[in-house]
């Protein structure tokens, strides 16, 4: 078995939604021991690992998992403004740990090409002519999108249903590691708005990852521009 990866128990932790201080108590341990341990300056036991396993129900092996995990600006989020950082760092490992269990997935079968154009909004043009682009580049009828998931799932997208453990927290895109884009949905919201957020994290994919993005941007704003003509083009209404 490879070592122990400390990035493993700091995901595994705020997946359950523990801060470092809440763990170190879970586990009757000082809490400058757990961050020593995280960081990877104390070497850890048998018995710590015995410890974590019990206390956040992980496996042994999930310890010892050495895949790169995602980092803030590999991906993007949809939230509402009042999310705390908490829920932001639960779902965010949530969605880093399913991801991985896709990762070894995908290496097991193979998927359709995704069909997904990478839009320069800096040299195209702004997002609603993203939108209206893509509706002609996947070849759809005029009018509104009856099916949003099957549509994006025929053109290689997958659309995974998350638990996120908040109400906060709509929906996050990234591509895989084999270049797979994937959409994760707070399975939790209604369905007029995982609808709209589905649209959302497709204008991520298209507008802004595999790109360098100027902090001066509005990522989001520029997401629903591109969201709401993609659902229904103003031309059309």
């Amino acid at each position: 078995m490879t070592e122990f990866n400390p990035e493993m128990l700091v995901l595994a932790r705020e997946s359950r939604g523990l801060t470092q201080k809440e763990l170190a108590q879970k586990l009757n341990i000082a809490q400058g021991t757990l961050s020593k341990i995280e960081n990877g300056l104390l070497l850890e036991t048998d018995e710590y690992i015995e410890a974590f396993s019990q206390v956040l129900s992980y496996p042994h092996s999930f310890f010892h998992q050495r895949e790169e995990l995602y980092k803030p600006g590999e991906y993007f989020f949809r939230k509402k403004i009042s999310a705390s950082k908490k829920d932001v760092d639960k779902a965010e490992a949530l969605t880093n740990i399913v991801r991985l269990s896709i990762n070894r997935l995908l290496n097991s079968v193979e998927l359709m090409e995704p069909e997904i154009p990478i839009w320069n909004v800096e040299e195209f043009g702004p997002p609603v002519m993203a939108a209206k682009y893509l509706r002609e580049y996947w070849k759809l009828p005029k009018g509104p999108i009856e099916n949003l998931t099957t549509l994006l799932e025929d053109h290689g997208i997958l659309i995974i249903d998350l638990d996120f453990g908040s109400p906060k927290l709509d929906g996050l895109s990234l591509f895989s590691s084999g270049g797979n884009p994937i959409i994760f949905v707070n399975r939790n919201m209604p369905s007029d708005r995982q609808r709209l957020t589905v649209a959302h994290e497709l204008a991520h994919l298209v507008l802004h990852c595999r790109q360098i993005i100027q902090e001066s941007r509005d990522v989001e704003t520029e997401a629903f521009e591109f969201a709401s003509e993609f659902l229904m083009p103003s031309r059309e209404i």
